[in-house]
């Protein structure tokens, strides 16, 4: 489902976010980032906003399978 190519920097690169939601992909891209040993969950957007919480959720399980 997510294929293609990004505007942003990183493993999110090789996906296309583009359709989906700004909190989802805000969420995805925070995932991804927590997933290769960056920036952590926003814990509050995590609990209030759910695009966000299933980008995030995508975005670390995606990422972390692909952490060499």
């Amino acid at each position: 489902m997510l294929a293609g190519c990004a505007q942003s920097p990183g493993p999110v690169q090789e996906i296309n976010l583009s359709g989906f939601q700004p909190a989802f992909q805000e969420g995805y891209r925070a995932g991804c980032s927590s997933a290769t040993g960056g920036m952590n969950k926003d814990e509050k957007r995590y609990k209030t906003d759910s695009q966000y919480a299933l980008g995030w959720n995508d975005g670390y399980d995606i990422c972390k399978r692909k952490k060499p």
